[in-house]
């Protein structure tokens, strides 16, 4: 019994180690790679509008955005929740040092975090409501 579970965390570990592997290889992905998941998450998407298709293309996010879409806008970041009351949620959100940079904000003036920065984001039932900038990052020409 010890032996099948000692192999069963060791094929856990394998796995999380290969979706680690996955996921930084998408952080790194360029962007031929970044606009085929974009055009991926239209094709099973179809009711976006041009506006949502272009903000995922320019890795923005705004208010009302869900957590999926943000994923997607924002791939290769990092997610983490760090509480939850009810239908709040907040994450803490980590750009990858990697030279990328996200916008969070529309308008006239949104705010951009870049390489190593974070922010905080905060959902209510599903939707972005707010965000924090935590660390804007270092932003490289």
């Amino acid at each position: 019994m010890a032996q099948r579970a000692l192999l069963q965390d060791g094929r856990r570990k394998t796995r999380q180690g290969l979706i680690a592997l996955a996921a930084l290889l998408v952080a790194c992905a360029p962007p031929k790679e970044y606009a085929k998941i974009v055009g991926e998450y239209q094709a099973r998407h179809p009711e976006l509008t041009p506006a949502e298709v272009s903000r995922l293309q320019f890795r923005t996010g705004i208010a009302g955005d869900t957590l999926e879409r943000l994923q997607v806008a924002w791939v290769g970041c990092q997610f983490e929740q760090t509480a939850q009351n009810g239908f709040v949620a907040v994450y803490t959100v980590t750009i990858p040092s990697d030279g990328q940079k996200i916008r969070v904000g529309e308008g006239t003036s949104p705010e951009y975090v870049y390489a190593g920065g974070q922010l905080m984001v905060t959902f209510d039932h599903k939707k972005m409501t707010r965000w924090s900038i935590l660390d804007s990052g270092m932003h490289m020409p």
